[in-house]
């Protein structure tokens, strides 16, 4: 029996990396322009690998708007294989949220435009996580396809020397913690092995004896797999001429023009009952001794921090909160926490998140992550605003102000909040600015307490009260500026269940039973029945502990002397 041969041609798509977004997204237009002319012009170009990320479809039609219809053509012919991710992450960089919903988010948009391939794609991740085969298997995804991690990979993507190897095929069993387990797929000569195949003979048969061999020494079938493309490559647009030559040089081989979805299929039919199987996380670093894909985890870590934040500010604050207001409303915000999401998703793949890109991409990212930022604190306050309009404030006492405390965490929180309550505006309708705010800043002080919606005492920190400009953005009319006196609650939490809030109240006026409090008038001095802190004129520290007598002078003293 004949040897098969599967060309399949792609091109990884990294959108920025040694150049900026709009460099890589040019080249992309026209990529994408030779590529539906080639599926019109030559009939033998069965298929083309769109690299696993959907995002790429959106890069190309916000260019092209007027090609959606022959992107749909070419995938309803089953020419163009699209999904199922979203964009092509760095599983370690990003939360494992984030590692989700580019999944749901990624099947989601491929299931628009028709059958995603169902194959976990990571061609170039600098490693895999260990729960991939969970996930994968949970998304009903039962393969994986990977270049790193089971091998070691030199300088510019050289495979290095195969005793190395963790596997002993390029096919093998990959299990995760839990004992799932998918087919595994390793480029074991990496995601080009069959890019730009001659169609002079004699390069041909130099091009194949070499490549066939290659493949052979990993494969565990009869079924080769050969990769037509590389980072950033152009269509060959005479590859169906190539496999041609290709077949009438080697009859003893079958050469087809293929995708994943047969090749697959068939090699899984005939797989070796001794294959071999690799467990957990692909981390293989045996680089070319410098460790840089290591390294990339805390290079730019600003870029780190920043996703960190803006992952918290959507998965921790906004979605929570959200939820919760639609207990109240009915209505969640589906598209703009979707939009939320993208957005960030954007500054997920490895060169973007890694920070081994040059400068004008980071700085790309930073814009990025500070829009999705915004958007998720919009989305936040506006839950919030639903929610307090939901409160109950019939039976609450005269002159006081009715406030939540929310726990938007997956399980019971003790500490403190900290919470900024308005007790009165005057809005520029009423007369000029700043008499608005002298008449706020000068009234005379009052005294405050915090009660909870039964009537309960909280001991509770108040700040003096402030004044500030803020305006209200109405859904029915122009904005609405305007001065208002604020002032600053925090008060203990304790046990607060999970996705949770508490409705609490400032009320004018002392509470029935004065709390002793650890700040003297004069704010230089913290004390309890267990110690004493005064803060001194030059700014040093006296403690002194009541239970012992013992005191502590010139804390804080900061000495600037030579050695």
């Amino acid at each position: 029996m004949k040897k098969k041969v599967y060309i399949i041609s792609h091109s990884h798509w990294d959108r920025e990396w040694y150049m900026a977004y709009e460099q890589h997204h040019m080249r992309l237009v026209e990529l994408m322009d030779d590529l539906l002319e080639l599926f019109e012009t030559d009939p033998d170009f069965n298929s083309f690998h769109l690299d696993g990320q959907t995002i790429i479809l959106d890069d190309y039609l916000q260019v092209r708007p007027e090609k959606k219809e022959a992107v749909q053509r070419a995938i309803d012919a089953g020419k163009l294989r699209i999904g199922p991710f979203y964009i092509l992450q760095d599983d370690f960089l990003i939360s494992s949220e984030a590692n989700v919903r580019n999944m749901l988010i990624g099947m989601e948009e491929s299931k628009k435009w028709g059958t995603p391939v169902m194959l976990g794609y990571f061609p170039d991740t600098f490693g895999n996580m260990g729960q991939t085969p969970q996930m994968m298997k949970q998304a009903g995804l039962s393969a994986a396809a990977f270049g790193r991690g089971v091998k070691p990979i030199g300088f510019d993507n050289q495979v290095l020397e195969a005793e190395n190897y963790s596997s002993q095929y390029s096919e093998m069993w990959w299990k995760g913690p839990d004992s799932t387990e998918i087919f595994g797929l390793l480029f074991a000569n990496w995601y080009s092995n069959g890019n730009e195949i001659p169609t002079e003979k004699e390069k041909a048969r130099a091009f194949w004896d070499q490549k066939l061999a290659d493949a052979e020494q990993y494969a565990s079938t009869d079924h080769l797999l050969m990769m037509n493309g590389v980072d950033h490559q152009p269509v060959q647009k005479d590859v169906t001429a190539a496999i041609k030559l290709a077949n009438e040089l080697y009859p003893e081989y079958e050469f087809i023009h293929s995708n994943f979805v047969d090749y697959l299929a068939a090699v899984q039919k005939d797989l070796p009952e001794e294959l071999g199987s690799v467990e957990g996380e692909l981390t293989s670093q045996e680089t070319d001794g410098w460790y840089t894909l290591a390294n990339t985890a805390s290079a730019r870590v600003y870029l780190k921090q920043w996703n960190t934040k803006v992952q918290r500010q959507i998965e921790n604050i906004a979605e929570p909160l959200a939820t919760m207001a639609y207990e109240v409303t009915g209505k969640y915000p589906h598209d703009q926490l979707d939009y939320a999401w993208k957005t960030l998703m954007q500054n997920h793949p490895h060169d973007s998140i890694c920070g081994c890109s040059v400068d004008s991409v980071h700085r790309e990212m930073m814009t990025r992550f500070e829009k999705a930022d915004e958007v998720g604190k919009y989305l936040a306050e506006e839950a919030i605003k639903q929610l307090a309009q939901a409160i109950d404030t019939s039976n609450l006492p005269a002159k006081s102000y009715p406030f939540l405390v929310m726990n938007t965490a997956g399980s019971a929180k003790t500490g403190e909040a900290e919470i900024t309550i308005e007790l009165e505006r005057k809005c520029f309708a009423e007369g000029i600015p700043e008499k608005l705010y002298e008449e706020l800043e000068k009234q005379p002080p009052k005294s405050y307490h915090v009660e909870t919606s039964n009537g309960e005492e909280v001991p509770a920190s108040l700040s003096e009260t402030f004044v500030t400009f803020d305006y209200d953005l109405p859904k029915d009319r122009f904005r609405i500026p305007y001065m208002a006196r604020k002032i600053t609650v925090t008060l203990p939490v304790s046990e607060m269940p999970a996705f949770s809030w508490n409705t609490y109240v400032l009320i004018e006026g002392k509470a029935k039973e004065e709390k002793e409090t650890m700040i003297q008038n004069d704010g230089r001095v913290l004390e309890n029945q267990q110690v004493r802190l005064e803060i001194k004129p030059n700014g040093t520290l006296t403690l002194k502990d009541k239970s012992t007598g013992k005191q502590l002078d010139e804390l804080l003293t900061f000495e600037d002397v030579g050695d």
